[in-house]
């Protein structure tokens, strides 16, 4: 797995997500041990943090992104992962997914809090299963 950074992200095309939600969403596999993640239960591609690394593009698994506008970056919009053996926690810098209105994660192993400031930054959640 590669270290994502600013300089290695910048060079990617405009229909990618932002370098705040692609670190994030690193975060999410480092804390939850995404190395022993039950892949395969959905369609499309395991992560893989490259420095071409384009989440919306490569279809990868259980990651839903907002619609590409021409000349706009896409945004994470839903993350699912039910019966995935998710392991640890959230991090905290769930708050740079904006955009995020689904977050589904039933049937995992995650544990603690997740403190209050980056739930103000998801205004647009709607649905959230973390049994």
């Amino acid at each position: 797995m590669c270290s994502l950074s600013s300089a290695t992200i910048g060079s990617l095309d405009s229909s990618n997500i932002p370098v705040s939600e692609l670190e994030s969403l690193q975060d999410l596999y480092i804390a939850a041990q995404g190395q022993y993640w039950a892949w395969g239960q959905q369609p499309g591609i395991p992560w893989n943090f490259t420095a071409d690394a384009n989440p919306c593009a490569d279809n990868w698994q259980g990651v839903t992104c907002t619609v590409e506008i021409a000349g706009e970056d896409r945004h994470i919009a839903e993350l699912s992962f039910p019966d995935y053996n998710l392991h640890g926690t959230i991090p905290a810098s769930i708050g740079n997914w904006a955009y995020l209105h689904t977050l589904f994660l039933p049937n995992n192993f995650l544990y603690g809090s997740i403190p209050g400031t980056p739930w103000i930054a998801l205004q647009n959640m709607t649905t959230i299963n973390l049994n």
